[in-house]
């Protein structure tokens, strides 16, 4: 072999493992403490940090032997950063685990290097030096603190105390998850609410929630969650536990017996240097769900039950003739919300009326207010007195219905003229103030529009707009290389084609709307922003928030795809008289979509 052509053998050699070297780094681990200087008396943070491409396995560090402080806790907390960089999305991923210790005593400490095990292959981290002064920099000690979980904290007569990791623990005591409804027994549709408490003897480091087993009969949603356990002392089987709320759900059962509530399970970390880990299941609860009364049944009763309060209120009592008056039907309180339909109002001869607008301000479906807009149009000029809507619900606490019935409004309604009409076309940011051509005879001021100044001034204004149409259809030319123009027309087909779909469905009161309204705008709405199409619904919506949408216009989006939810797969979900006020909904969200412009940037979090 002559000395050039190996040379070039071992250039490809040396090549090849840098490549080799790069592949296998692909990750980095990083270890500090926060702060660096603490008072004696006071807790530190010490967190190792992993951070490279999605799909490394990282396993949870044992905390070595400490001399020089005392372990108290560990949470871990992930993170995923996404960029999008020439139409390319990229994503890393960012895992910590966060130590909480305590000094033993001041000096410049030191905490040891940590073992950690990544994708299988063994790794340490650097030793991190402390100061630790004699007094204390924050100015009180952790007597004066709430200590979470009791750690430290020593009981009469030197007995040791089984929250005291500081004694050499060993996981021996008890652990459980109690679901706690505040209710035993509802009516049909009448919700709950039910939290899952965590009841320990043992000091709980962390706890990662697993499955949640449903078993049919309710809806349910989630009505709160805390970001970490907020652990208090009290007396649970005669004994003294740590507990701390882990979730609450909202339930609304759909059908009269016995009914099983969800049961979770969960991981819990506990121990003092090893974190031992002991699952959990909560224990089977039920409740008795009875059927509503049949005696007294308002015979246009649509479902709602609860505790609840109507009112109401009329935009105005003047109105003219190509101008719209709104009346609002407001219900707020504490009830099955998602459960009933909204009270239809009494077919007028002088007034056109409008599919209602809802608009919810509703927590977890059982508790709030929602808000029904009525749209009155009139025909005819005159004085009109309007008989408003009635409602009806049951009230569990008095085990009757409830009625509420407005109070008629009286209405004037003046000759309109064209301006009238007019005013109000122009206002497409409010789909409720669109008003349909009323019959000529019923302008009693119109005249010929040719003659009217208003005709030459939208002349000379179509004139004047040519200009403007002119460099618009240059910068469209110049635009026609550009990929994201590209995508975004080919998003807008196939949203017209799923809206044409759907429109077909709802004229044929066909469930099918649905699905093709679902899928439609979501892929609509990826192509747009370009978001990966295999991703789930949720995942969509949390990369729409990275690109910095704006969350109002995001939450009716998911109000809306709710719906879709909700009429696909919820028993009774379906119906045929909400599916127009469906439609319209759906095409509020595209308008305000297709507002929005799309801008280059890198988006990253």
């Amino acid at each position: 072999m002559d000395i050039g052509r190996f040379k070039q053998i071992a250039f490809l050699l040396v090549l090849l493992s840098g490549f080799a070297c790069l592949a296998a780094q692909r990750f980095q681990i990083r270890a500090f403490a926060e702060p660096t200087i603490i008072g004696k008396d006071e807790q530190l943070t010490f967190t190792i940090e992993i951070s490279g491409e999605k799909g490394f396995r990282a396993e949870t560090p044992k905390v070595p032997e400490l001399k020089d402080f005392v372990f108290r806790n560990m949470m871990t907390t992930t993170s995923t950063q996404f960029s999008i960089i020439n139409g390319r999305m990229s994503e890393s991923l960012t895992k910590s685990f966060v130590f909480n210790l305590l000094p033993k005593r001041p000096g410049n400490l030191s905490i040891p290097s940590f073992d950690m095990v990544i994708n299988g292959k063994s790794y340490n981290t650097d030793v991190v030096s402390v100061r630790v002064l004699d007094s204390s920099i924050a100015g009180k000690s952790p007597s004066q603190q709430a200590r979470p979980y009791g750690y430290g904290q020593r009981m009469p007569l030197f007995m040791p105390d089984p929250f005291d990791l500081d004694l050499g623990f060993e996981p021996v005591g008890e652990m459980s998850i109690v679901a706690i409804p505040d209710k035993k027994s509802v009516f049909v549709g009448e919700p709950l609410l039910v939290t899952y408490r965590l009841y320990t003897t043992q000091p709980v480091s962390a706890l990662e929630l697993k499955e949640e087993k449903d078993f049919g009969g309710y809806g349910k949603e989630v009505y709160s969650e805390p970001s970490r356990l907020n652990f208090e002392t009290t007396k649970f089987k005669n004994q003294r536990y740590q507990t701390a709320v882990i979730k609450t759900l909202a339930i609304s059962p759909n059908r009269a017996g016995v009914i099983e509530l969800p049961r979770i399970t969960a991981v819990a970390q506990i121990g003092r240097m090893g974190l031992f880990t002991q699952s959990l299941q909560s224990e089977s609860v039920s409740i008795n769900v009875k059927e509503l009364p049949l005696d007294n049944k308002p015979p246009d009763f649509t479902g709602a039950v609860g505790s609840i309060k109507v009112s109401e209120s009329m935009e105005k009592s003047l109105v003219r003739i190509g101008e719209t008056l709104e009346y609002r039907l407001i219900i707020s309180g504490n009830g099955n919300f998602n459960q009933f339909s909204n009270p239809e109002y009494p077919a007028q001869q002088s007034f056109r009326i409008a599919i209602p607008v809802t608009e919810n301000k509703v927590q977890a479906g059982v508790s709030g207010t929602r808000t029904i807009i009525y749209t009155l149009i009139p025909k005819h000029e005159g004085k009109y007195k309007l008989p408003g809507v009635s409602f009806n619900w049951f009230d569990p606490a008095k085990e009757s219905y409830q009625s509420f019935k407005s109070v008629p409004n009286n209405v004037e309604v003046k000759q309109g003229n064209v301006l009238t009409y007019i005013s109000n076309v122009f206002q497409k940011d409010n789909i409720r103030t669109l008003t349909p051509f009323n019959p000529k005879h019923e302008y009693k001021s119109s005249k010929l529009f040719i003659n009217s100044p208003l005709y030459w001034m939208l002349t000379v204004l179509f004139i004047l707009s040519l200009v403007p149409s002119w460099l618009y259809s240059r910068n469209k030319k110049l635009k026609d290389t550009d990929p994201d123009l590209a995508a975004q027309r080919s998003s807008d087909k196939i949203l017209r084609k799923y809206l044409k779909q759907a429109e077909k469905s709802a004229m044929d009161y066909s469930k099918e709307f649905y699905p093709h309204a679902e899928k439609g705008l979501m892929r609509y709405l990826s192509d747009k922003y370009h978001i990966p199409h295999r991703l789930s619904i949720q995942e969509k919506l949390y990369q729409m928030r990275l690109k910095g949408l704006d969350e109002e216009l995001i939450q009716k989006l998911e109000e809306f795809l709710k719906r879709c939810q909700e009429a696909r797969y919820m028993p009774g979900g379906f119906n045929e008289q909400v599916l127009s006020e469906d439609l319209i909904a759906l095409k509020r969200v595209i308008r305000e979509f297709t507002k929005l412009s799309y801008t280059r940037k890198i988006f990253q979090w």
